[in-house]
């Protein structure tokens, strides 16, 4: 009897032939997956929302409104840090945070609707409250020591001016965002 001629599996043409389609239908596999997964992208399949955003339009229109005054109050102060003495510096905070203070005042009164976006509200409006304690504090260190450093408090795990910033900007009414004059 003759033994069979039979090459080992792996060895023959057919392998080599096997292994590049493999790696073929591999490859094209993952371009297809891409390109579906950048197509679903651009379409808008994936949703995403800034956890800062407001959900009321009418609200988020009158807050911009709310603090517009603000901004060109502040504006037109003397620029604290080109004051001639901490007590002017002190004098300039002074009246920017009065300017803010009625600006918060003028927010309170805005009520937007939806629970989640009244609770984002009252704690911005929180923010917006330490955030003034704080400029009152450091003009007043001013007034004792000419070189004081104006501290601002922590909340949400960073600067409670982050926490505002954030939901100013996520909401485009930037002239909701702290002042840079302190």
């Amino acid at each position: 009897m003759e033994p069979e001629l039979v090459p080992p599996s792996g060895d023959g043409p057919d392998s080599s032939s096997r292994h590049h389609r493999l790696w073929l239908g591999l490859g094209a596999g993952a371009f297809i997956a891409m390109a579906l997964f950048w197509a679903a992208i651009f379409t808008g399949k994936f949703s995403w929302s800034n956890p800062d955003t407001v959900h009321d339009v009418a609200w988020v229109h009158a807050a911009g409104a709310a603090c517009a005054p603000a901004v060109a109050t502040i504006n037109a102060l003397p620029p604290a840090q080109s004051a001639r003495s901490a007590t002017k510096r002190a004098d300039a905070l002074d009246a920017g945070t009065d300017t803010l203070d009625k600006m918060v005042a003028r927010l309170d009164q805005l009520h937007p609707t939806g629970a989640s976006n009244q609770k984002m509200v009252s704690e911005w409006l929180a923010d917006w409250h330490i955030y003034l304690g704080d400029r009152r504090a450091y003009a007043a260190n001013l007034r004792v020591n000419k070189d004081a450093k104006p501290l601002v408090s922590e909340r949400h795990g960073g600067w409670v001016t982050d926490a505002i910033d954030a939901l100013a900007n996520g909401n485009a009414i930037p002239n909701c965002a702290t002042p840079g004059d302190m």
